[in-house]
């Protein structure tokens, strides 16, 4: 399978810490919508699957993912949405509902931790949210995990977010410039292994 990541836009109003693209001083749409769109119709030429990412691809507007949506699947090409999980997936399922080449979204949890963003308390909400809007629709989903020093506790503070996830299999990250040595790899690997019992754990990737 050809497999690709697009990037639909630098825009997202999660405004992580640690993020280049939320601090970014643009923050806005890469390109026009039409310029978007030209983009994804030449890029996808080879393509059998694509992810797309951003910025955040749910904060585009209805109309340009609504486009999108229908061409991936006049072409028959499989996608992905990578989400941060800060905007409410219920409102635009529709667009994705019953979709034959949907593979369904790819969750962040960086919105869940205090020490990347500021609005974690609230943001958690919508997350918890979508997680289980997602569960009770059984919509496939994978989740992101970046590690750093923070994510050492991050789970034995946050477990029970956790207890109903169903994810197909979970990425494990380090952030850029932080790097884990080999047996704290091993530890959280055990961790995540213990809470995402029998899933498919993937990484560490940066």
């Amino acid at each position: 399978m050809n497999e690709a990541l697009f990037l639909v836009t630098n825009f997202c109003s999660a405004n992580c810490n640690h993020c280049h693209i939320s601090t970014s001083e643009k923050n806005n749409y890469l390109q026009n919508e039409k310029q978007i769109f030209n983009s994804l119709v030449s890029f996808s030429k080879d393509k059998s699957f694509i992810l797309l990412s951003g910025g955040e691809p749910l904060e585009i507007s209805i109309s340009l993912l609504k486009k999108i949506v229908i061409f991936l699947e006049s072409k028959s090409i499989f996608y992905k949405i990578a989400t941060g999980g800060h905007v409410t997936i219920e409102n635009l399922y529709h667009l994705f509902e019953n979709k034959r080449f949907f593979c369904g979204f790819s969750i962040g949890t960086d919105i869940l931790i205090d020490s990347r963003n500021n609005n974690a308390h609230e943001l958690k909400k919508i997350w918890n949210k979508n997680l289980n809007f997602l569960n009770l629709k059984k919509i496939p989903y994978s989740l992101t995990l970046t590690y750093d020093k923070s994510l050492h506790s991050f789970f034995t503070m946050n477990e029970q977010i956790f207890i109903n996830c169903n994810p197909t299999f979970v990425m494990l990250n380090e952030l850029e410039n932080y790097k884990l040595d080999d047996s704290t790899k091993v530890e959280l690997t055990d961790q995540v292994n213990t809470i995402f019992s029998k899933k498919l754990i993937l990484g560490f990737q940066n």
